[in-house]
């Protein structure tokens, strides 16, 4: 009798570990590749002294992302494409934010480039710190480079979520 009760557990239990083996994330582009990528971002403020992109995520990895951070003055030489250039567009400080093993989708990249060039052509650019964002991929496959245009010189705090990266940036009080 404890045999009969104890086939359909055992059988359940297989089917349940099947289906979870093979359970993928639907939203993971494994064409583009890398442990991790974005899938889209939005701007949820961006005020004189206080801006904040939350970039959306999607994993093949639970490692987490760990970008590197580095604050640069608006005359230091940015990647674009595989040279460093120095780019007028991004603003006064640039925020480098260095991924490695991550890729932005189609998606979000169309949708970066789109933000990029409505931050640049609004009028009023006096009241928001953020100014501009772009995307470079160095000489090095495995990484990718977002920059941050700002007006003012900036700190720089990130909060990592398995979801998602928001990036905190706040008007440095001198």
């Amino acid at each position: 009798m404890k045999k009969i009760i104890m086939l359909p557990i055992v059988i359940c239990v297989a089917l349940a570990s099947i289906y979870f083996i093979n359970a993928t994330n639907t939203d993971f582009e494994k064409d583009l590749g890398g442990k991790h990528q974005i899938k889209s971002h939005k701007i949820t403020n961006n005020s004189e002294d206080y801006a904040e992109i939350q970039l959306d995520l999607t994993h093949s990895s639970k490692d987490k992302l760990k970008p590197t951070i580095k604050v640069l003055k608006g005359d230091d030489l940015v990647y674009f494409g595989e040279k460093k250039v120095k780019d007028d567009t991004l603003g006064n400080y640039i925020i480098e934010l260095t991924f490695t093993d991550t890729w932005i989708q189609k998606n979000g990249k169309n949708q970066m480039e789109k933000l990029s060039k409505d931050l640049q052509t609004a009028e009023d650019k006096s009241n928001r710190l953020l100014n501009n964002v772009k995307i470079a991929y160095p000489p090095d496959d495995a990484m990718m480079v977002l920059y941050f245009g700002v007006s003012e010189e900036p700190e720089v705090n990130i909060e990592e979520d398995s979801d998602y990266i928001k990036v905190k940036l706040n008007k440095k009080i001198k």
